[in-house]
């Protein structure tokens, strides 16, 4: 079967058929048709290319209407179209819903971004999801704390040498079925991802000395992705977890580790917390 449709589809390329004809044909997907042909040697002609990249850029498949539409769409109903749009290149004059900021956006941004946020109050639910999710996983290890405290307290009244096998050497309570708390777990993996990290990277220069404070200072405390200010204040602590807000400062490395950057002071800055996780392993 497989072979039947492979030779069907460098025969239908031979006589001249395009990729989507192919596809209407054959009844199969756009990316298998052109994996079969690329394979042959019969992939996407330059002139295919140049009708389809015309077609993109005068948008004539496209109304202003449709515009608004995937715009509110795309964003989620956080921002409302206003005016501006010609073609899939214009930049666009869009309002938020929450709080009411007018803007202008690249219409591409709403092609390649998967969240767009508003520029003033950079909203982001899954943020916001993110947090309740990490607040409720605190309060349940609070719960189970408060058992194993009550578990080692009836320990204690029978045997104490089970009480101290209870113990990390941090003095912290632990699970018996272990030999260090969740805590140093946690420290020493952090520990071996970073090792790992750098060992990626070859001849790996690494300054030691680049703190948050000392990068906050260097670069006067603006984002250099926005431009705008960040805040130290940004932040709050529930039950002893601080946890930080999007304009709070964090470091960012302009050349991702991922792609060979350094941990260097050439290749840091300073970025807000909500811009640094947008970029991801991207290059601006």
């Amino acid at each position: 079967m497989r072979t039947g449709i492979t030779d069907r589809v460098r025969s239908l390329r031979l006589s001249g058929k395009s990729i989507d004809e192919i596809c209407e044909i054959v009844n199969y997907s756009r990316h298998e048709v052109l994996r079969i042909c690329r394979k042959s040697g019969m992939g996407v002609t330059d002139e295919e290319k140049q009708t389809a990249r015309d077609r993109v850029n005068k948008g004539l498949t496209h109304t202003e209407e449709w515009a608004k539409q995937y715009i509110f769409e795309k964003s989620e109903g956080r921002l409302k179209y206003l005016s501006g749009y010609t073609n899939m290149d214009s930049r666009v004059f869009v309002k938020c819903t929450k709080c009411g900021y007018e803007q202008q956006k690249a219409f591409c941004t709403f092609r390649t971004t998967e969240h767009v946020l508003c520029n003033a109050c950079r909203y982001n639910p899954y943020a916001e999801m993110k947090r309740e999710q990490r607040i409720k996983e605190k309060e349940d290890k609070k719960k189970l704390m408060e058992i194993k405290k009550e578990t080692q307290r009836l320990i204690k009244a029978g045997s104490g040498k089970q009480l101290s096998m209870c113990f990390c050497e941090c003095g912290e309570l632990r699970d018996p079925r272990y030999k260090q708390c969740h805590k140093c777990i946690k420290a020493a993996s952090n520990k071996r991802n970073e090792l790992k990290r750098h060992r990626k990277v070859s001849n790996a220069m690494v300054d030691k000395d680049i703190t948050l404070a000392r990068l906050f200072q260097k670069d006067h405390g603006f984002c250099y992705i926005c431009g705008e200010r960040c805040d130290w204040n940004d932040k709050t602590e529930i039950n002893g977890t601080i946890i930080c807000g999007n304009q709070y400062p964090s470091i960012d490395h302009v050349i991702p580790l991922a792609k060979g950057g350094l941990h260097s002071w050439k290749n840091v800055k300073l970025a807000h917390r909500i811009c640094n996780s947008l970029k991801s392993d991207k290059v601006v």
